[in-house]
């Protein structure tokens, strides 16, 4: 069976991640396929079973990507004669004529935080991609053969909001490597607190700098928040240390207090590696957070519009009064059987998309 992965649009960030996770597992763990990925840039080395296709000039901007999803990228991916076309870019492309599956993981279209306005220039990024590009995410929704999310509240969003059959959907979490090796035995600093974030206006980093600014009204001064931000700090008790390597994200995760107020995420992450880490953790009170803490002890939630609420929490913990304990009530992050590893069930749907359908 011939597979063509279309993700020319990921080269950062959340989406290089999924790439490289899926990628890997492809290389790694299945036999069976041939494998086209779509590209743009040069980022996967190709086997006997995997080829790439570099497209650097559809990456170049959104208005090349549509025409692409639109136009040209039905010639491409027909004359590569797939079975299935799986997206990992959260939209199809239009006119192909074997079945899609679309993989979801923006959640900016189908939460309800946040409604980011056209009209406010800090906000206007934002609300393009939530109202324009969100429009055809949804319009990709609605005409992929099976869609893949990673949790419980996107699949209930989009079934919600698109209206489609419940069994087009499917929420697989995504998994989690065995991150005992990271776990810290020793004492934990009260005052240590660490929030890996970015500049993007949803992380909210606003509401740990005016918790700060609270905790410093209340005679407390003897702590520190650790981000990683580039550029001068933003008070006197917050640090900024840039984009670090993921082992020292998770050593920060696993001898701090993990404060997370982000308005939008699909899965949150350091939610799940502090989870397994045993760490305490502050987060948003919103679905997302809710999903992937759900059942653990060392969950603390605040509403990510109250620094107040933030600083409060912040406070017990500098105190003394919210403690770690020891396993959080369970054993690390929420996962399926180990025996359904998260890769394995999409290839699973893959070929089941594939297959043809009883009356064809």
């Amino acid at each position: 069976m011939r597979i063509v992965v279309n993700d020319i649009a990921a080269s950062a960030g959340g989406a290089l991640t999924v790439l490289e996770s899926f990628f890997r597992y492809v290389r790694e763990s299945d036999t069976e396929n041939e494998w086209v990925f779509l590209l743009g840039s040069d980022l996967l080395e190709e086997t006997d079973r995997i080829r790439t296709v570099v497209l650097p000039e559809v990456k170049g901007s959104w208005s090349r990507r549509l025409a692409f999803d639109l136009v040209s990228g039905r010639r491409l991916i027909r004359s590569l004669k797939p079975d299935v076309v799986f997206s990992l870019q959260n939209t199809h492309t239009y006119g192909v004529r074997c079945p899609q599956v679309v993989y979801v993981h923006q959640p900016l279209p189908f939460q309800q935080a946040k409604n980011f306005s056209l009209w406010r220039r800090d906000e206007r990024y934002m609300a393009v991609y939530q109202h324009i590009i969100g429009s055809m995410i949804k319009q990709s929704v609605r005409r992929a053969d099976h869609v893949i999310v990673q949790t419980r509240w996107m699949r209930a969003a989009i079934l919600n909001q698109v209206g489609i059959a419940k069994d087009r959907v499917e929420a697989i979490l995504p998994d989690l490597e065995d991150l005992s090796a990271y776990k810290y035995q020793g004492d934990l600093d009260a005052g240590a607190f660490f929030y890996p974030t970015a500049s993007n206006i949803y992380k909210n980093n606003d509401c740990i700098y005016e918790a700060c600014r609270l905790l410093r009204q209340q005679g407390l001064d003897d702590f520190m928040v650790t981000m990683t931000l580039d550029g001068p700090a933003a008070g006197p008790n917050v640090e900024f240390i840039g984009r670090v390597p993921r082992e020292q994200v998770l050593e920060s995760l696993s001898r701090s207090t993990l404060v997370f107020p982000s308005y939008i995420e699909t899965y949150g992450l350091p939610l799940a590696e502090a989870r397994a880490l045993g760490a305490v953790v502050l987060a948003a009170d919103l679905p997302y957070a809710r999903e992937v803490l759900d059942g653990y002890d060392n969950a603390y939630f605040f509403d990510p519009a109250s620094p107040a609420l933030l600083a409060e929490l912040m406070s017990k913990v500098i105190a003394g009064s919210i403690v770690r304990i020891p396993n959080g009530g369970d054993a690390g992050a929420p996962h399926r059987p180990p025996q359904t590893p998260a890769w394995a069930s999409v290839v699973e749907i893959l070929e089941h998309s594939a297959q043809p359908k009883e009356g064809d």
